[in-house]
């Protein structure tokens, strides 16, 4: 089985599991949630190259991706909810040159500012980027932001929000290191159960 269809198998079971447990609860700040989101994030690509001998350049682009992340996690409070999340992103540079998929594992925390059906709240990202490929060996990705939750049907919210993302990966070997920055703005859109 190739990657790509062992991550929609896996993004389909994660999403249906979540469909069915939301149909149990009662009230959207109690208990186990899920998020879908389907954002688009525009900045920045700082790429650094170095060799062997200690040389090196940096060289800035523009970039923008597509990304698809779940979270899956519990309300600890009405206001405070911490979770578990997985993403994909597709960077593409704005002139063509490189692009870099890369799967995340993350932790989720979001404060929500009153507790209510249609409400703000802020959210905080963090955790690794995941090797799907021989492109880097290790990274780590950032994000924060500001949403809006409201509520579509009895048991199904949707969510819009802007944040700021940070996403790092590295690839090194005996003769080449090479370190991709990936920074900027994303939009957000979600469903919550």
């Amino acid at each position: 089985m190739n990657l790509k269809k062992a991550l929609i198998i896996a993004f389909t079971t994660i999403f249906s599991t979540a469909v069915c447990h939301a149909q149990q609860i009662t009230k959207q700040e109690k208990g186990y949630f899920n998020v879908t989101e389907l954002g688009y994030q525009f900045g920045n690509n700082s790429l650094k190259i170095g060799n062997s001998s200690g040389g090196y350049g940096t060289y800035v682009n523009g970039t923008h991706a597509l990304s698809l992340r779940t979270v899956n996690g519990i309300f600890i409070t009405n206001k405070v909810s911490l979770g578990l999340g997985l993403g994909i992103e597709n960077y593409s540079r704005n002139n063509g040159g490189i692009n870099s998929n890369l799967f995340q594992l993350f932790g989720d925390v979001r404060y929500y500012f009153k507790n209510d059906v249609k409400t703000l709240f802020a959210y905080g990202q963090a955790g690794p980027s995941l090797k799907i490929s021989d492109e880097f060996e290790k990274g780590s990705m950032y994000n924060v932001g500001i949403g809006y939750k409201f509520p579509v049907a009895e048991r199904t919210m949707m969510n819009a929000s802007f944040g700021l993302t940070d996403q790092y990966v590295k690839y090194d070997d005996e003769s080449v290191l090479l370190q991709n920055r990936y920074y900027g703005a994303a939009f957000k859109v979600g469903v919550m159960f």
